[in-house]
Formats: C-alpha cells, structure tokens, sequence
C-alpha cells in the first residue's frame, strides 16, 4: 500500500510542479509587456470616452433637427417673433424655439403664441 500512496504523492508533486512553472513563466512574460499593455488600455480608454461622447452629442443635436414634410408650413418662432417659415423647410431649432406645422392646402391660420 505504501507504493500506491508513494505514486500518489510523487504524481501530485509532478502535476503541481509542472504548473507552478507553467503559471511562473506566464506572470513573467506578462512582466516584460507589462507597460505597453497598460498604455494601449489607456489609449484604449480614452479613445472609448471620445466615442461615448461623440454619441451623446449625436443623439442630443438630432432633437434640434426639425424637417417639413414637402406639403407642409413650418413656422419657426423664437421670443414671440416669427423667425423662419416655409413649405417643406429643414432646420435647426435653438433652444427654446417653438415650431408649428401645418398643411399648405388653408387658406387663413390663425394662432397664437405664449
């Protein structure tokens, strides 16, 4: 029985050998690129926050992008004054602009802004 439990150990001792030198040649050449991995996740992080940003900035501007249909008044008032109409026109709202569409086809519209 002793020769069972001898194998039996010198196996486990093999196997625990093979992978700690397994397991210390990684960390060691993980040690070398060490620096160039850290600045290429830097970069890679930065470059990430510019396109997350650049989304943003996307999805924010389209809110302000107002477009007519070609059979269509658009009234652009800013302040109370009349700012822009047209049929069919495309452009950009400022904040706080107020817009109003209506079909071309009347004659008399009469409405009011507060």
């Amino acid at each position: 029985m002793s020769t069972t439990s001898d194998a039996a150990e010198a196996a486990k001792a093999a196997a625990s050998s093979g992978f700690d030198a397994i397991k210390g040649g990684v960390i060691e050449s993980i040690k070398e690129y060490l620096p160039v991995i850290i600045a290429l996740v830097t970069k890679f992080g930065y470059l990430g926050a510019f396109g997350a940003a650049c989304y943003f900035a996307y999805k924010t501007a389209l809110n302000y992008w107002i477009e007519a249909k070609p059979n269509e008044w658009l009234l652009i008032i800013r302040n109370g004054e009349l700012k822009k109409c047209s049929i069919g026109l495309c452009t950009w709202l400022m904040p706080g602009d107020q817009h109003v569409t209506f079909p071309s086809l009347l004659n008399k519209v009469n409405f009011s802004a507060n």
